[in-house]
């Protein structure tokens, strides 16, 4: 659900809701007082235009590749166990 920033001229609060495209929000919520909701304009964030250092998934793969690494080596140090015996 997208996050919408309200401002309240009744109280003169800023505040953001969750909600539907759809729906309108009438009511702030925990405002005993008859409220007078307008929305606030606010900036789409682009994340493409975000310079990244690292390509999404790349600390994903990190993790799998030093979880194989260690795989191996328990593998190779049961071997070696088994056979002493």
């Amino acid at each position: 659900m997208p996050k919408y920033a309200y401002h309240c001229k009744t109280c003169g609060e800023d505040f953001y809701a969750f909600h539907m495209m759809s729906e309108k929000l009438e009511k702030k919520d925990g405002c005993e007082k008859e409220c007078s909701l307008s929305k606030v304009l606010s900036f789409p964030i682009n994340l493409n235009k975000i310079d990244r250092v690292e390509k999404v998934g790349d600390l994903v793969k990190q993790h799998i590749e030093e979880a194989k690494e260690d795989i191996k080596k328990e593998k190779e140090k049961i071997k070696k166990e088994e056979f002493k015996t």
